[in-house]
């Protein structure tokens, strides 16, 4: 049983990072032998990916809409432009689209390895798994950009506030 977690580890997360081309017989017989479980964990992190999605998009919404628009019309208004919170508001939206976009991609992507048959076709599976690894790759560093982009605002804010004091 533990041989079957680890294998499953391997595969949807990414833990060793072989080359398409470069699959062994070894992985070829473990994706067979193992496809129903892997198939399973494959759901249900398709299901989980996209709780997580929704629940991340409002995230962000509520911070580009409630957050950093509001503010920089507010300092339009009082004739207190700040370059630095516009450019950031601009890269967040940005990132925000690509995440977006990069989310739907890697979507497409997992549905598509779900329905490959991986007993019968265990090098395209794992071929398309590959792929489908660097689109959840791309997803996470639009996540991780978004971060930084907020943490940035908050960090434009508290400076501008230090200096109307």
């Amino acid at each position: 049983m533990r041989k079957v977690f680890a294998i499953i580890a391997v595969l949807v997360l990414g833990a060793v990072s072989v080359p398409a081309m470069a699959i062994t017989s070894e992985q070829q017989n473990s994706i067979k032998e193992n496809c129903s479980s892997i198939k399973e964990t494959l759901v249900s992190l398709q299901h989980t990916d996209a709780r997580h999605r929704l629940n991340v998009g409002r995230y962000y919404e509520i911070i580009l809409n409630k957050f950093i628009v509001p503010l920089n019309l507010r300092l339009v208004d009082n004739n207190t432009t700040n370059a630095e919170l516009v450019a950031n508001q601009s890269n967040f939206s940005e990132t925000r689209a690509k995440f977006n976009n990069d989310y739907i991609i890697y979507q497409q992507n997992l549905e598509e390895l779900v329905a490959i048959n991986c007993e019968e076709e265990p090098v395209k599976f794992y071929e398309k798994l590959e792929t489908t690894r660097e689109k959840r790759k791309a997803v996470r560093q639009d996540m991780a950009k978004l971060k930084t982009l907020a943490d940035k605002q908050m960090s434009l804010v508290s400076g501008l506030k230090e200096k109307t004091e």
